[in-house]
């Protein structure tokens, strides 16, 4: 028998945080089951300073590498560090 599902949790984008987690949800979804990026999100936000591009645009390697060993996201070093170029353009787009 199958539990029902439930549609992920819709995001309506207001600034630019709204924006980089929106388009990091849909990366990390990318060959993810969304139930499994769904329930890892509340850690994953946290992890990432809120989606904040000010603050993700500064990680360094060390912070990477805490990323990496942090077992609120998502692992895949390609979309972690996804995160920090997407932040990064829409400072420099900005």
């Amino acid at each position: 028998m199958r539990a029902h599902m439930v549609a992920p949790q819709k995001i309506s984008p207001k600034g630019l945080s709204d924006y980089l987690e929106v388009m990091s949800k849909a990366a990390f979804q990318a060959g993810i089951s969304w139930q499994v990026v769904e329930k890892k999100w509340p850690g994953t936000k946290a992890a990432f300073d809120n989606f904040d591009p000010a603050v993700i645009s500064k990680y360094s390697g060390s912070k990477m590498a805490d990323l990496l060993e942090d077992d609120r996201v998502i692992r895949n070093h390609l979309k972690l560090e996804a995160v920090v170029a997407n932040a990064r353009r829409m400072l420099e787009l900005e």
